[in-house]
C-alpha cells in the first residue's frame, strides 16, 4: 500500500518503512496536510491518495489518526463500524435475551405515556441502536501514552486497521516515551505515521524514514 499527497513527489510505501516521520516547516503545507488527515481522509476533495496495485483504496478502512491525544474518544464513524461488527456475534441466545428487554423497554415508556391522549407506537429497537443507547468505549487510564497504545490495539482488534497517524507528538511526549510508542507499534506489527512541525531532520533508529518539505516547499526524502 502506497500513500502520496497531490502536488508532492514523495510517497510513502508501507511494504518497505514501518515508521515515517513527514517534517513540515512551511505552516501553511502543515495545516493543509492535518486538516485534510482529520476531516478529508475520504473527500473527494482531499489530497491524500491511497493505493495499492493501481486500485484507489478508502484511506479510513486502514488508516487512524490520533489528533488529540488528550480527547482519545473514538470516532463515530468508526464506533459504527465497531457496533456493526459486535452485532454479527449475537447469537439465538442473545436474540432470546433482547426481545425480553425490548418488551421491558417499551411496557416501560407505555405506563410514562399512558395519560396521553394521542394515538402513539413504537419502533423496534435494533441491537445497533441499542450498543449506541449504552455508550460503549474504552475506559481511559491517566497515562496518556498507555490509553494511545490501548487505542491502537482496540482498533486494530475490531477494525483491522494498521497504519496510525500521530500529528506533532514530540510536542506531549518525551525520547523514551515515544521510543516505548515506537518498540509497542513494531512489535503489534503496526505502521506509524508521524505528521511533525519540527524544523529538524534528528534521526531516530525506530524511524526508517524522514521526508522534510521546507519553508520553499523543498522535499528532502
Amino acid at each position: 500500500m502506497i500513500l502520496s499527497y497531490l502536488g508532492f513527489e514523495f510517497e510513502i510505501n508501507f511494504d518497505d518503512v514501518n515508521i515515517v516521520k513527514l517534517n513540515i516547516e512551511n505552516k501553511r503545507v502543515l495545516k493543509e496536510i492535518i486538516f485534510d488527515f482529520i476531516y478529508n481522509l475520504d473527500e473527494s476533495e482531499g489530497n491524500i491518495i491511497f493505493y495499492e496495485s493501481n486500485s484507489i483504496l478508502k484511506p479510513s478502512n486502514y488508516i487512524y489518526v490520533f489528533n488529540d491525544f488528550f480527547d482519545l474518544e473514538i470516532s463515530k464513524n468508526y464506533l459504527t463500524k465497531y457496533y456493526k461488527v459486535l452485532n454479527k456475534r449475537v447469537s439465538y441466545e442473545h436474540l432470546e435475551r433482547f426481545n425480553i428487554l425490548q418488551t421491558s423497554i417499551h411496557n416501560y415508556v407505555k405506563e410514562i405515556v399512558l395519560d396521553e391522549n394521542f394515538d402513539l407506537e413504537f419502533d423496534e429497537i435494533t441491537n445497533l441502536e441499542l450498543f449506541k443507547l449504552v455508550g460503549l468505549k474504552l475506559k481511559y487510564e491517566e497515562n496518556i501514552l498507555l490509553n494511545i497504545m490501548e487505542n491502537m490495539k482496540f482498533i486494530n482488534e475490531i477494525l483491522s486497521i494498521e497504519i496510525f497517524v500521530l500529528i506533532n507528538p514530540e510536542i506531549y511526549f518525551s525520547k523514551e516515551e515515544l521510543d516505548e510508542l515506537y518498540k509497542f507499534s513494531l512489535y503489534s506489527k503496526f505502521k506509524i505515521i508521524i505528521i511533525s512541525s519540527e524544523n529538524n531532520l534528528t534521526t531516530n533508529h525506530y524511524i526508517d524514514k524522514i521526508i522534510s518539505i521546507d519553508e520553499d516547499l523543498c522535499e528532502i526524502f
